[in-house]
């Protein structure tokens, strides 16, 4: 489980920082993620079972954007399942129509900007992003539902002046001793806290992102495991939209700070 939402956020983060230029790529790569990745393929197949959107509404839906930036084109709505299906089913027919940054289909997102960069990182942020969260939301509760690490061992973190893990081994795991050098350590849930404040003073379009980020960057934190590489990613997306912000000095300063700390457990 640990396993899969690391590489889960990993591609999520890629898919939601493309450019225009990078968009049709990068769509392909996470669509083909989500369909390779048992856990998820499994949860996304059931919501399209279970939905009554077909991949005739989507290619409706995508044909009427790209007629009209002003034509009707709700993706929130019904279950979750629905959105998910609705979501899914939009993002596999513009890969099937090779549909690039560029394209007529963006200008809807584009909110008074003309440049593609916005328009595309717009529709990410309003449609990919609901996505993104429905199955974070479904891989987050599959693991409280299993309690399980990816060995097998039941972990409960006693958080105190020392930080505590017990781990009791179930079937025939070993129990391995680790320490959650985190959860309770006020550096850096200070520096953490520091990043979603000035996120939520930042452009709707950048605001998301940020959060995101920063919320991968809190679970790597709590885990006592944490992945180089998700913490990697996630620290420069924050640095790339922070650099171009009012609070950028800052931004950057508590970039520096996270990764600092860090640093020793890689």
């Amino acid at each position: 489980m640990r396993k899969t939402l690391f590489l889960f956020h990993a591609q999520a983060s890629r898919f939601m920082r493309s450019t225009s230029g990078q968009f049709k790529e990068n769509l392909a790569t996470f669509l083909r993620f989500l369909e390779e990745e048992p856990m998820i393929c499994e949860y996304v197949n059931g919501c399209l079972d279970i939905s009554t959107m077909s991949e005739a509404d989507a290619k409706s839906m995508v044909d009427r954007a790209r007629q009209s930036a002003w034509s009707p084109f709700e993706v929130v709505g019904g279950t979750t399942e629905d959105e998910v299906a609705r979501i899914l089913f939009i993002l596999r027919d513009m890969r099937r129509r090779g549909i690039d940054g560029a394209d007529l289909f963006f200008y809807r997102y584009g909110h008074g900007s003309r440049k593609y960069d916005v328009m595309v990182g717009n529709f990410l942020k309003e449609v990919a992003f609901l996505l993104i969260e429905h199955i974070e939301n479904h891989l987050k509760m599959k693991g409280i539902e299993m309690g399980l690490d990816q060995k097998g061992q039941q972990i409960v973190t006693v958080e105190g002046s020392s930080d505590v893990q017990i781990v009791a081994a179930s079937g025939s795991a070993s129990i391995t001793g680790n320490q959650s050098f985190v959860s309770s350590n006020p550096e850096i849930e200070n520096e953490i806290a520091a990043l979603r404040e000035i996120a939520m003073s930042l452009a709707e379009e950048d605001k998301g992102m940020v959060l995101y980020n920063v919320q991968v960057l809190e679970e790597q934190a709590k885990s006592g495991h944490p992945v180089k590489a998700a913490v990697a990613t996630a620290l420069g997306a924050i640095k790339k939209v922070g650099s171009a912000c009012a609070s950028s000095a800052q931004v950057l300063a508590l970039v520096d700070r996270i990764e600092e700390f860090f640093s020793p457990f890689f």
